[in-house]
């Protein structure tokens, strides 16, 4: 894989017909891109803005967009949020895995940890050993796997314009994300509506779409399983995890648990004691 590194945006267009690995040090300017592959884009420092024709696309830190082959895009960084980034091109095979033709979405706290240390080995010029491609590898491939996953929820959608499409998963991914991070609050929809900009009715017919269920038992499947990380982590009771959760006993939880999970709380700390 081809390592490139760009330290400023010339305003030109940046054509990549082959599959290469870019890190960028922006901090002001544009450029146009345009690529005949796909393309996994990840912002590891303050924002870029991405424009195709109406749309516009903010990616922000710890976020990715994927990008579908043959679009073009135009990215703007303004001086108060210079940015480092990371963009994989993959080849043509893997480049059928992102059928949408842009989805912004949050990058997994693994992934994100991966680039940026691989970016800090680019500074050194450390990545062109088998050692280096072989991680760029494995990024590109966990990558290319989200973007399928984000394909098959941007397919569910029902509009008929495909950039209106990418458009509604780019919010919803925000309400998704919102809901993953707020398992131990509350669960304020009318909040993840302004958010998104949806109407209530709008927003629970596309979250339901999307993902296969409603924002109210996506959100309570999380706040489930971080709960029970926490009690493996710490030992604690499942007792005090139904009463910590607002349940009334044991059972009650445990019935919640293996409705929602499709596993009792049991089989669950068996199973992920095997991957630990």
């Amino acid at each position: 894989m081809e390592i490139v590194r760009i330290s400023e945006a010339t305003g030109k267009t940046n054509r990549r017909n082959s599959p290469a690995a870019v890190f960028s040090r922006v901090s002001s300017g544009g450029m146009k891109l345009a690529s005949s592959l796909g393309s996994i884009k990840l912002v590891l420092q303050g924002r870029e803005i991405y424009r195709h024709r109406d749309q516009q696309i903010a990616v922000e830190a710890g976020q990715m967009l994927l990008v579908r082959p043959d679009m073009e895009l135009s990215c703007e960084v303004d001086a108060a949020h210079p940015t480092r980034g990371l963009c994989l091109y993959v080849d043509e095979d893997k480049s059928r895995a992102i059928s949408a033709p842009y989805v912004r979405t949050r990058a997994p706290a693994a992934y994100m940890e991966t680039a940026l240390e691989l970016f800090n080995r680019s500074d050194s010029k450390s990545l062109t050993g088998l050692d280096g491609q072989d991680s760029l590898g494995t990024l590109q491939e966990q990558g290319v796997s989200i973007a399928g996953a984000m394909s098959e929820h941007f397919l569910r959608l029902g509009l008929e314009r495909e950039l209106a499409r990418s458009a509604l998963l780019c919010r919803l991914e925000l309400a998704r994300a919102f809901l993953e991070d707020c398992v131990e609050g509350s669960l304020d929809i009318d909040r993840l509506c302004r958010e998104t900009g949806m109407s209530k009715f709008h927003f629970m017919r596309s979250f339901k779409a999307a993902y296969g269920t409603s924002p109210k038992r996506y959100w309570t499947s999380k706040r489930l399983l971080a709960a029970m990380d926490v009690a493996r982590e710490i030992s604690e009771p499942l007792e005090d995890v139904a009463l910590r959760l607002g349940y009334s006993d044991r059972s009650s939880f445990a019935r919640a648990f293996r409705r929602h999970i499709g596993q009792t709380p049991a089989q669950f700390m068996r199973a992920t004691a095997r991957l630990h």
